[in-house]
Parts: structure tokens; sequence; C-alpha cells
């Protein structure tokens, strides 16, 4: 992104992460790694491998629902917290969603014609 587009966007993004907001972030990100602590625990007590893609994508749910939207998720506890569904839902690739999207940037007109926005 460059010129008047990243201006925009970073004149909307700045105020979020003052110096201040950072640190009212914090203690939620040390609860959350605290949890994350807990649960890798008893796992590397007993020398296993875990799956760190998912624990990282859960413990990752739990930072943006505590510092962004201000909830307790719990996804590291529960992965099926109905947050966390929502969000893999959002990124879930689908056929369907992928021939909109393609539909959508090469032929505009078509789309807004079936109703796929722009």
């Amino acid at each position: 992104m460059g010129g008047s587009e990243w201006k925009t966007l970073r004149s909307k993004l700045t105020p979020t992460f003052t110096s201040g907001k950072m640190k009212m972030m914090f203690p939620a990100l040390q609860e959350c790694s605290k949890e994350l602590k807990d649960l890798l625990k008893e796992p590397a007590s007993r020398g296993e491998v875990v799956e760190m893609k998912d624990i990282a994508a859960r413990f990752t749910t739990d930072i943006i629902s505590s510092c962004a939207f201000g909830i307790q998720t719990n996804s590291l506890k529960n992965p099926d917290a109905m947050f966390r569904k929502m969000g893999k839902k959002i990124f879930e690739i689908s056929t369907k969603k992928n021939v909109k999207e393609i539909i959508r940037r090469l032929i505009p007109q078509i789309g807004r014609f079936i109703g796929v926005s722009t």
C-alpha cells in the first residue's frame, strides 16, 4: 500500500496503538500468556510433541478477543469456543467464495448483476 491509501489507513490505525493503549493491553497479554504457559506445562513435563499451529491460533484468538473486544473467549482451554468458530468461518476457503471473489474482481459488472458485492 502506498500514497494516499496508506495515509488514510495509517490515520485510522494510529490512534489504536498509542503507548497508553498499548500499556492498557499489556495485562490482557500477560493473562493470556499465563494461560498458554499453564496449557503447555503438562505436555512439556512429559516430553510430548504438541501441535503449535493450533495452539498459537487459539492464543492469538484469545489476545485479539481480549484486547480488541474486551471479552474472554478462553480458546486455549476450549478449542470449540464460539468466537473461535466464527473467526475460523470468516477465513474458511470454499469454492463458492472463490468463484464470487473471481467474478467480483475480474468482471465487476456481472458481479453486481448477480448480487456479488463489489
